[in-house]
């Protein structure tokens, strides 16, 4: 401890308290943090504060934030005392978190003590942007997560640059808070990695004399794009489709664009060229930019320059997506090994991009599978364009080596429309590559990137789990792997012919309730039996299906999908309860009175048994 250099009894008496008793490296660095720092300026008021009466018996896990407004108190009392105002500071911020016991609603309280430590920190090196950041209206409720996250970025910008990060957070942007405001200040820092001098320079543009208002978000990143490669910044502004007003979609496109260009020179210039991106970034081109950003700028480049980017479709996105999980794994060894094989020598066809994107498929990299998957003479791969009801042409693919079950398409497909029919949304993958090898423990595995493995390619049962897991993707488990089972068997008993049945198949010995389970695996680390999540969860929601009738099951259904795919409540619903916030939400809090009066017990007993 560099206190200790400073003054050896003052480090001792700090080493001694009960907070150090149990490490907790952010909160306990910040206390040695702050006190580091009061030492050097002034020995004796550390010391004074550190016999503060309100800190008798030592700083506790719970008087952090109580030492660290002390400690401001000694040099910005306005600040110190602006924070101890504020409503939720007030009532107590480390005070344990209250739970709704119906449906496990936790309120945000879980980061007030970092937001307070992170308040302090703004104070210190800029009471003026401290004090433009109280003003704001929603600081004075509890704190969510997104102003958690938020206001950390703030501290960054400050810490950065006191003066331009004080007038970035009294402009009118941050009044109100929208899903933009945090990806544009991660934006903002993002120009730190590029050169340190670059964020007064941009204040300074042209455009945001007035500062940054909501209108003018996009403005801030254009101007960035602009200082940072004047020729390519001024291609993008000109665009049709950024002239025309920006969605949140291609806001996001933007955020990809700037994030590329930070990273490599080489990748902005190459993607100027680019047709697709000349003439308005669509989704999934958007996730081919974005991916590339987690790519070695130079492999990306190499990517970015193959046959098969010329035009982009879902397949090449998958395929992009697979080499970024590759180039993510083993120091990039991985990504070296497939973009080096003779068979893409000439780079990644359009016929290859479907073999491409299962590769990741493999869970643990398997050299064997990779040189039999990219041998032509080995490999297979299965094409059908079809249109769904509501989600349009959806290209489906299956990659297999050597022959292999001739119905395994008609199934695939077959899943598909029935799940789509049910959930009455589209379905969310205009591509679904299909891996048919037996390398899963458990049969069968998803990925949110739109592709699946399958170890038996003729059993319809795991297609249409693992097909339904692109609606019921990565959340809580009990809800993905019960909605996905759930939605199995509803395609299952559609083509035998038969009605669902109202018992749920397997059990889960170890524990009687989803809180059981749920708790067993907060405790351990491990689940108590593989199969819980999947019988607990369709469990759930067949007594809802059977109870509550189809038509009202339905809805809930559709509001439980939309909410966990949009993460509607990330501000509300958090930690070990969130998934039975959710389901609250959906089944009782947005249903009809009716519905809620029949789906609230019955969510109650699942959950607490």
């Amino acid at each position: 401890m560099e206190i200790a250099e400073i003054d050896s009894r003052t480090a001792l008496r700090i080493v001694q308290m009960p907070f150090m008793k149990t490490w907790n490296h952010g909160k306990d660095h910040a206390v040695t943090e702050i006190a580091r720092v009061l030492a050097k300026a002034d020995l004796s008021a550390l010391q004074e504060v550190l016999s503060h009466p309100r800190l008798q018996g030592g700083i506790t896990d719970s008087l952090i934030t109580t030492f660290a407004l002390l400690v401001l108190g000694r040099t910005e009392p306005e600040a110190a005392a602006a924070i101890e105002r504020l409503p939720w500071v007030q009532d107590g911020v480390d005070r344990p978190r209250r739970e709704d016991t119906t449906y496990g609603h936790e309120p945000p309280t879980k980061y007030e003590q970092e937001v307070v430590l992170n308040l302090s920190y703004i104070a210190a090196n800029s009471p003026h942007a401290l004090m433009s950041l109280l003003g704001k209206p929603w600081m004075q409720d509890s704190v969510s997560e997104e102003e958690h996250f938020l206001i950390a970025k703030i501290y960054e910008l400050v810490e950065w640059d006191a003066v331009a990060g004080g007038r970035i957070v009294a402009m009118p942007f941050l009044d109100t808070l929208e899903p933009r405001d945090n990806s544009l200040l991660n934006s903002l820092l993002e120009l730190k990695r590029y050169r340190a001098d670059l964020l007064p320079h941009l204040l300074r543009h042209g455009d945001l004399i007035g500062g940054i208002a909501d209108e003018n978000r996009v403005t801030a990143i254009l101007a960035s794009l602009e200082i940072l490669f004047p020729e390519y910044g001024a291609l993008f502004r000109s665009s049709a489709w950024i002239e025309d007003g920006v969605t949140d979609f291609e806001f996001g496109s933007i955020l990809s664009l700037h994030r590329l260009a930070i990273g490599s020179q080489d990748l902005i210039r190459l993607l100027a060229l680019k047709p697709w991106v000349q003439d308005g970034l669509t989704r999934v081109e958007t996730y081919v930019i974005a991916h590339l950003t987690g790519v070695n700028p130079t492999q990306a480049a190499n990517i970015l320059g193959m046959p098969f980017l010329e035009h982009i479709h879902d397949a090449d996105a998958a395929a992009v997506g697979s080499l970024t999980y590759l180039s993510g794994t083993a120091g990039n060894y991985y990504l070296q090994e497939v973009l080096l094989h003779p068979t893409l020598r000439g780079g990644i066809t359009d016929e290859l991009a479907h073999v491409v994107a299962v590769l990741h498929n493999m869970g643990e990299f398997r050299p064997d599978l990779v040189v039999a998957l990219l041998d032509p003479e080995q490999v297979r791969v299965e094409r059908r364009t079809v249109r769904l009801p509501l989600g349009g042409e959806t290209i489906l693919a299956v990659v297999r080596i050597g022959p292999g079950s001739q119905n395994t398409m008609e199934l695939l497909e077959q899943a598909v429309r029935s799940h789509e029919e049910f959930m009455g949304e589209a379905y969310p993958k205009r591509y679904l590559g299909t891996l048919a090898a037996d390398i899963s423990p458990v049969g069968g595995v998803a990925y949110p990137k739109g592709t699946i493995t399958i170890g038996r390619d003729n059993d319809y049962r795991l297609i249409a789990h693992e097909s339904a897991h692109m609606y019921w993707g990565p959340f809580v488990a009990w809800i993905a792997e019960g909605a996905a089972t759930f939605l199995e068997d509803v395609a299952v008993n559609r083509r035998d012919g038969v009605p669902l049945t109202p018992y749920y198949r397997g059990e889960c010995p170890s524990a009687d309730s989803i809180q059981a389970y749920e708790q067993f695996y907060e405790r351990t680390g491990t689940p108590p039996d593989g199969n819980c999540p999947y019988s607990l969860g369709s469990g759930l929601f067949k007594d809802l299906y059977f109870s509550l009738g189809d038509d009202a099951f339905r809805q809930g259904f559709r509001r439980l999908y939309l909410a966990t795919r949009d993460r509607s409540y990330r501000g509300e619903c958090v930690g070990r309860t969130a998934g039975i916030c959710y389901v609250g939400a959906a089944f009782v809090k947005n249903a009809p009175p009716e519905a809620a009066a029949i789906a609230g017990p019955i969510i109650h007993r699942w959950y607490y048994g």
